[in-house]
């Protein structure tokens, strides 16, 4: 301890604050205390002089995320003010920490509504990269055996939610979310099961139970409903010949006009083919053969790769042998023993969803289906950010269960396992049959999108991992109570160094290969974005995730992973390969960046300030064309 030393430090401290030298004044205070700890005016000074250089980024991010309420900065707004006049003389970092400051409290009466416009429209702006290779996947034709998500995630997983254990609560909040594309099976095995369950009950239990079902589809569903919607419609006869015209030429008849326009030599004979007697049938061979010879498929529905019509080699009855097996496990009995033995098929299917249809009459208004129309990881951010304005408001923004697969473990992380309920066992899952060979085990799987491996997820993302055997089994994810505490999540250090990998995967992801060992990567900025927003609320401080995002605005973001250039699969040892800190060149990049913190900027639930030489600063400086 040396008192006369600790004097001098703090009255040269004291000095440097009348100054505004408030970052120098601090050196002072330190030494202060070092050379006497029992002091507590020492402390004090330092305490003051540290709350002095801070304000400035607390009222920042405190703003922006809503802990500091905009009547607090206006009941203080001379105290703060006076601090700010000093801001000139001191440091460059806390001169730029209230230049912060100024830019954020520069829309302090319209934060509000500056921030639900924003979020609108991140919410809307696409996560996916553009494809470089225009064809396109579709797998129209479902995989996996019948899951009910009220028993489990299939046959090999069951699960069964047990209903008698549920509050009166919660008994009103059973919702699941079906995301595939090809997933209806699951819908109606899971109203099945439900059925089976309800039916249990006592009484005065039944009228509690209310279901939720939310299923993705796109408009080729739609389409497929309206047709069923028409069907008890007589067909007029003039549509009859046409009929049989295709089943013979394999070609559709379009608008008179157009076969008048397009003099096509088999449009002339359509006409003798519709009003006389019927088709001649070596005519009619020879338009087909001409068809076959002369016309191309639609590029956008055929493989390009490839000459003709080609075949799809699945098994009919596949599906129906599914279905035969989930009746038989669930007691669903034929009732017609000729049927089952004359059309087995139509027997199965027909017994399949007669349960289905008992289901919804028993349960009447208490079950509801949801069909939602969009992208389903574009629609849950919307659920999540408030901006879901097309749903009813009455309409469940989290879910019991979900199944989906969406382009790995982060999406999952990010867009599904923040829509789980937290009142009571919640889980998301997924399986990986795109491409399952080319993976050489599960941590390659999770470490390729998220630049981790299962076991810290928790740590990083507040995700719990219930099983991560994605590729021969099943990925199941669960949340955790958010926000976390800040102990349960990792240092600063370290989440700035995840990000870091994680960024240079976004934007640097590697050659891909064709199918069958195309592994898509296909995230953007704007997903990143989102997911700086999503680990402050999982409880990262604003500060550190604005301190992140303000070191790729400035030029001056280090990290120690190289920029990847092989092809995907990333192997988990790159993990442990890390260079000497440098600087990473993003300025290409800074045109997407601006595009989108121009944009959705007030959306950010912590503060940043955009480069002086960015052309745009709010939406309506971005130009469309």
């Amino acid at each position: 301890m040396d008192t006369e030393k600790a004097l001098q430090a703090k009255e040269t401290g004291n000095k440097l604050l009348k100054e505004g030298k408030i970052a120098e004044s601090i050196k002072h205070y330190q030494e202060a205390v070092k050379f006497d700890p029992q002091n507590p005016v020492y402390l004090a000074n330092l305490s003051a002089a540290l709350l002095s250089t801070r304000l400035a980024k607390t009222l920042s991010h405190g703003l922006r995320s809503g802990a500091i309420p905009p009547s607090d900065i206006e009941q203080n707004i001379e105290a703060i003010r006076t601090m700010e006049n000093q801001r000139s003389k001191d440091a460059f970092e806390n001169v730029q920490s209230w230049k912060l400051w100024s830019a954020t409290r520069s829309n302090l009466a319209l934060c509000a509504e500056l921030a639900l416009e924003d979020r609108i429209r991140l919410s809307k702006m696409p996560i996916f990269k553009s494809a470089p290779d225009p064809r396109l996947t579709y797998f129209t034709f479902g995989m996996d055996d019948i899951i009910s998500l009220f028993c489990g995630w299939g046959p090999k997983f069951e699960d069964p939610i047990h209903l008698r254990s549920l509050s009166k609560e919660q008994f009103s909040q059973l919702a699941f979310l079906f995301g595939g594309a090809a997933d209806s099976r699951h819908v109606y095995g899971t109203i099945i099961d439900l059925g089976s369950a309800h039916s249990k009950l006592p009484a005065n239990q039944k009228k509690h139970v209310k279901v939720h079902m939310t299923t993705k589809t796109g408009k080729k569903d739609l389409v497929d409903f309206v047709l069923k919607a028409n069907l008890d419609k007589a067909l007029q006869w003039g549509l009859v010949w046409e009929s049989k015209w295709y089943q013979d030429v394999n070609v559709f008849i379009p608008h008179g006009r157009l076969v008048e326009e397009g003099k096509h030599p088999g449009f002339d004979y359509y006409k003798e083919f519709a009003t006389k007697k019927g088709p001649h049938k070596a005519k009619t061979s020879q338009i087909a053969a001409t068809v076959r010879k002369s016309w191309k498929p639609n590029i956008t529905t055929f493989d390009d790769q490839h000459k003709g019509y080609l075949e799809i080699a699945l098994d009919d009855l596949a599906f129906v042998a599914q279905i035969a097996e989930f009746n038989d496990s669930r007691g669903l009995k034929i009732n017609n023993p000729r049927a089952k033995r004359e059309w087995p098929a139509f027997a199965y299917i027909m017994t399949f969803f007669s349960a289905v249809v008992d289901t919804i009459k028993n349960l009447k208004s208490q079950i509801k289906v949801e069909i939602l129309c969009g992208e389903i990881t574009s629609e849950l951010t919307k659920m999540r950010l408030g901006t879901d304005r097309t749903r009813p408001a009455g309409f469940p923004r989290n879910f019991t269960r979900m199944w989906d697969y969406t382009h790995g473990t982060l999406s999952t992380a990010l867009y599904m396992v923040p829509a789980l309920q937290d009142n009571m066992p919640s889980a998301v899952t997924a399986n990986c049959l795109f491409n399952t060979y080319v993976w050489k085990d599960d941590d390659e799987f999770c470490f390729n999108y998220t630049m981790l491996l299962p076991q810290d997820l928790e740590r990083y993302l507040g995700t719990h991992t219930i099983n991560k055997r994605a590729l021969m089994d099943i990925l199941t994810l669960s949340s955790t109570t958010v926000p976390r505490s800040l102990t349960s999540l990792v240092s600063r250090d370290e989440l700035h160094a995840w990000l870091g990998r994680l960024l240079l995967s976004i934007i640097s992801p590697g050659r891909s290969k064709p199918r069958p060992d195309l592994v898509k990567v296909p995230f953007n900025l704007v997903a990143f974005i989102q997911l700086l927003v999503e680990l402050n609320w999982i409880g990262y401080p604003g500060q550190w995730l604005g301190d992140f995002l303000q070191a790729i605005l400035n030029g001056t973001l280090q990290t120690n992973p190289d920029t990847y250039k092989g092809h995907p699969l990333r192997p988990v040892s790159g993990l442990n390969k890390i260079t000497a800190p440098h600087r990473v060149r993003l300025d290409p990049w800074f045109a997407g960046l601006e595009t989108i913190l121009a944009s959705t900027k007030h959306a950010l639930l912590f503060a940043i300030q955009l480069p002086e030489n960015f052309a745009a600063t709010m939406p309506e400086d971005i130009g469309q064309f």
